[in-house]
């Protein structure tokens, strides 16, 4: 049971550490290194480290592992993977039928959001309230479909910087027009459950397609804003080119 929640500890820690930055891109990863800085053991860092390769964050350097760069190429590329696979998610939910428990988790998300909208203050809590909320939302919509093979691609994909459901929500939520994006956000999580309820197979896939591409949105945004890596650290990860 401890190497497990070592094992999950140094898997969460040192992807957070990736995308904010402080492990930064071309960076050298060592296992004895990491153990000293973490405070975990060697077997579960390495475990934490394949697993972070597998996901595509860290590659293969002369045995051992370093923090991938990215260009804007492959972000948007692994945004529209993002965008064809919860579509597929969400289709397959109303086809198939999804379950109560899923559909009633889904719901409370949904209501859970409604009080960190109608608050309309762009406070630290309410932007750490929304993302947890958001992720579980999308959690569930996997869930809903009930597929092993659908729910590892989302993973793979969502894995990657600036293409989690999150993403839009990191890159604007110091950068005035968030609000706005947040209620839009909503409204398309209370017709992607509509859809998915009444079996609308192509509408739910298009409306959920159509949401994860808030990400893109974002994508361009950072992009063309040229925004200080301080305050979206994930830029450290991007190289130049391939726009």
């Amino acid at each position: 049971m401890r190497k497990a929640k070592e094992g999950t500890q140094a898997l969460i820690t040192l992807r957070d550490m990736i995308l904010t930055g402080k492990l930064p891109a071309g960076e050298r990863l060592v296992e004895l290194v990491l153990v000293e800085r973490l405070r975990i053991s060697r077997t579960p860092i390495r475990a934490a480290l394949a697993r972070l390769a597998e996901e595509g964050l860290l590659e293969n350097s002369g045995g051992g592992y370093s923090v991938r760069r990215f260009t804007a190429k492959e972000i948007r590329d692994a945004i529209h993977v993002r965008a064809m696979m919860e579509g597929l998610a969400a289709r397959t939910a109303a086809e198939r039928g999804a379950s109560p428990p899923t559909l009633a988790r889904a719901h409370k998300c949904v209501a859970d959001m409604e009080p960190v909208l109608k608050s309309r203050r762009l406070t630290q809590a309410n932007i750490e309230a929304y993302i947890a909320i958001n992720e579980a939302f999308h959690a569930n919509l996997v869930d809903m479909a009930d597929s092993f093979v659908i729910r590892r691609a989302v993973e793979q994909a969502c894995a990657l910087p600036f293409a989690s459901p999150n993403a839009f929500v990191i890159a604007r939520r110091k950068l005035g027009d968030i609000m706005r994006v947040l209620f839009l956000s909503q409204e398309q999580h209370r017709a992607l459950l509509n859809a998915i309820e009444n079996r609308e197979g192509a509408r739910a896939e298009a409306l959920a397609r159509e949401h994860a591409m808030l990400a893109m949105d974002a994508l361009r945004f950072v992009l063309d804003a040229s925004l200080d890596v301080r305050k979206v650290p994930a830029l450290r990860l991007m190289v130049a080119g391939g726009r």
